[in-house]
This record gives C-alpha cells, sequence and structure tokens, in this order.
C-alpha cells in the first residue's frame, strides 16, 4: 500500500482526493499548510507527494524546492489552479514529476500516480521489488 502525502488547502477537495485515493488502495496524510507538509516529510516516509502550490505558510513551489535542496526524492505531482506556461515551467525547475491543472480528471491522476510509483520503485536503489511487493531498505518497511 503505498503513502501519499497531500497538500490541499480546500477542505472539500481533499476530503475528496482522499476518499477517492483511499478507495483505490492508497494511504493518504493530508496537510493544510506548507509548513505541516515539510514537517510530515521529514517525520514520516510517503512514497509519492500530491502538492497544491497556493497553500498558506509556506507555498508548494517553495516546499518542494526545500526537499529536493535537503535530497529527497520523493516522486511529486504538482495539481493546481496555475494554468499558465510560467508556473508550469516553475513547478518542473524546482523538481515535479508530474504537473496536472485543476479542474482534473481523477482517472487521469490515479493513472499518473500509478505510473511514477511504478517508476519510483523500479529505480530507487534503495527499495527492493517483487511482483506487488516494495521492501524499503531504509526503513525495514514492507508494501504491497
Amino acid at each position: 500500500m503505498s503513502q501519499i502525502l497531500l497538500l490541499e488547502d480546500d477542505e472539500t477537495l481533499a476530503e475528496t482526493l482522499i476518499e477517492l485515493l483511499e478507495s483505490e488502495s492508497f494511504t493518504v496524510a493530508w496537510a493544510k499548510t506548507g509548513e505541516d507538509a515539510l514537517e510530515r516529510s521529514y517525520h514520516d516516509q510517503f512514497d509519492l507527494f500530491i502538492f497544491d502550490v497556493n497553500v498558506p505558510l509556506l507555498n508548494g513551489f517553495d516546499l518542494l524546492q526545500s526537499l529536493r535542496e535537503a535530497d529527497v526524492k520523493t516522486p511529486t505531482i504538482f495539481l493546481t489552479a496555475l494554468t499558465d506556461i510560467a508556473s508550469l515551467s516553475k513547478g518542473f525547475e524546482v523538481g515535479a514529476d508530474d504537473y496536472i491543472k485543476k479542474p482534473f480528471d481523477f482517472d487521469e491522476l490515479v493513472v499518473r500516480i500509478n505510473a511514477l510509483l511504478r517508476k519510483s520503485f523500479q529505480t530507487t536503489s534503495n527499495i527492493v521489488t517483487i511482483d506487488a511487493f516494495a521492501f524499503h531498505i531504509d526503513s525495514d518497511e514492507l508494501f504491497e
């Protein structure tokens, strides 16, 4: 079961995403502010980050840039209302693996999540994958 950190300040959207992602067998931790997400990212192990950009205290771009500077390589998807090319470019410059513009199709989000997780599990040297299982060597955790 993959662990996702969701940074989203819109409570209705966050609750809907959590419900839908959990129905797809993901475990979701929710942060409403960038600072809360930063704190959680250092205390818990996540397989994927999904960050909104315009959130209180620390925006998603600055959060991801800080994480990348700290050598956190967790795959990250920006899920944002910012649709201009400058924002898209900024998202990838700070280290995003994907960028989805709101409004979005939930099924498309799940496809993109699964693709990033497959790629991440296959290329991360401290994770051993066998069929549907992934063993995280650093944290001594086994996920299905």
